[in-house]
């Protein structure tokens, strides 16, 4: 990739969510346009583009594009605005070199609504151009194609991409409408059946939806992404999703986040994917390198971070995991998870008192639940102090009666009180219900003291890993 100038190659590019001058409702437009050249460009060979969960914190902030570039680290930054009056669409489009912040090109379309996959297309083919890369025909074919050509499936595609960015139980729900709808439209839409497969997928990791349901569908949803487009990274990293999460078939989880990684190097969720499959087969150096690589193409993504605080816990390099905490909290401070790495790097370098502090927070963020009380159980336990333990026990039972509570928390719990008989029914429960965290049992150190037992080996057979 070339940026057309003595200055040398553009090799890193973030778009900036483009302006909606539309209305209230030509937002999801102007979200979608924005998300469709992402990924259009995160296929050009040699060019490391923003992730849009941290470009789009940029959203209504308008924000200096030099400023942008700097916090996201890239060389040049795309902005631009979005209009639809009646049946007419209007895009213009500005490309800058964020170094000196130097114009380096621009243009206006004006076209039907029903060309917007033309525009699309054109935008694409214009910037390509303008970075210089010296596309083969099959390059080009991809940066520059549409997923459907029908343009009321594209824009309920969109509408549900929104849904389930939002990812509450309630937007999860309405995107897997707004999808099911749109391959009613178009059956053969490859990306929103993969978008199918994700919102089913964490329907059913949230616990909104029984795991052998969410998980199913989503099944299919990702297999039949694959089977109308092999070269959709999206439709892969879907099938690795459910491989991991569900199925626990680690060589194919594998093989799908390889192949979403070759397809798009650039997409962060199959970096975290093939992530996953290295930390549960045992691999944590190598889950750190993916992690890292995650973290640089959604920087300011609470998850990315949090993926990587979680990496450094694991090889117990709690001073790194601490900071890398903190930094997810500053991004989010409502965010739950990020006040759960920082408490369990605190109660893994031995300090409960803030551990359970930073756990405390998390309830603030996201009430008590019986997650965050296992894990204050657990710190309780871990430091000797089993009468407040047993009492967190107890508020998590009674909850169990009120709701479903995952035996995983229960097996945590009995696991810091050192009852092995207890944790390890609690384990098989687990098993059985395919907890998606027990999936890290083999490198998860609050279980560490059970390696020796020969049921723990047992355990790690059933779930298709070595025990070694």
């Amino acid at each position: 990739a070339g940026g057309g100038d003595a200055g040398g190659a553009i090799d890193s590019l973030a778009v900036l969510p483009f302006a909606n001058e539309g209305g209230a409702d030509g937002e999801y437009l102007s979200d979608g346009i924005t998300e469709s050249l992402i990924n259009s460009f995160s296929e050009l060979p040699n060019l490391k583009v923003m992730s849009r969960n941290s470009v789009f914190r940029y959203k209504g902030r308008g924000a200096e594009a030099q400023a942008a570039a700097r916090e996201l680290g890239v060389r040049a930054v795309l902005t631009g605005r979005v209009a639809q009056r009646g049946d007419t669409l209007a895009v213009s489009v500005e490309l800058t070199d964020a170094r000196d912040n130097r114009h380096l090109w621009g243009e206006q379309y004006s076209r039907k609504l029903s060309d917007i996959f033309a525009v699309q297309r054109e935008i694409a083919r214009d910037i390509s151009a303008r970075l210089r890369s010296r596309l083969t025909g099959e390059q080009m074919r991809r940066v520059t194609r549409s997923h459907t050509d029908n343009v009321e499936a594209y824009q309920l595609y969109l509408r549900g991409r929104r849904e389930w960015v939002a990812h509450t139980r309630q937007s999860l729900g309405a995107s897997v409408e707004y999808y099911e709808r749109a391959v009613a439209l178009d059956p053969d839409y490859a990306l929103a059946h993969a978008g199918l497969a994700y919102a089913y997928g964490s329907l059913a990791n949230s616990g909104a939806m029984p795991p052998n349901e969410g998980y199913l569908k989503a099944k299919r949803a990702a297999e039949r992404a694959v089977e109308l487009d092999d070269s959709l990274a999206e439709g892969h990293a879907a099938v690795a999703f459910v491989k991991t999460f569900y199925e626990w078939d680690w060589e194919g989880a594998r093989r799908a986040a390889l192949r979403a990684i070759e397809l798009n190097p650039n997409s962060s969720l199959a970096h975290a994917l093939y992530a996953d499959y290295l930390t549960v087969v045992g691999r944590p150096e190598e889950a750190l390198v993916e992690t890292t690589r995650e973290q640089e193409l959604d920087p300011l993504h609470p998850l990315t971070n949090m993926h990587l605080a979680n990496s450094y816990l694991l090889l117990g390099r709690y001073d790194e995991a601490v900071a890398r905490a903190k930094r997810v909290i500053e991004l989010d401070p409502k965010f739950p998870v990020g006040y759960q790495v920082l408490g369990s790097a605190y109660v893994e370098r031995g300090m409960h008192a803030e551990g359970i502090a930073a756990f405390e927070e998390a309830f603030k963020a996201a009430g008590r639940e019986p997650s965050y009380l296992a894990l204050v159980a657990h710190a309780h336990a871990v430091a000797g102090r089993r009468a407040e333990a047993l009492k967190t026990l107890g508020e998590m039972q009674a909850a169990a009666e009120r709701r479903h509570v995952p035996a995983y928390w229960f097996a945590l719990v009995h696991a810091g009180l050192g009852d092995t008989d207890k944790t390890f029914a609690w384990l098989d429960k687990a098993y059985a219900e395919r907890f998606f965290l027990l999936k890290f049992l083999k490198v998860d150190p609050r279980f560490a003291h059970l390696r020796p037992d020969p049921r723990f080996a047992a355990l790690l057979e059933r779930m298709g890993l070595p025990a070694d």
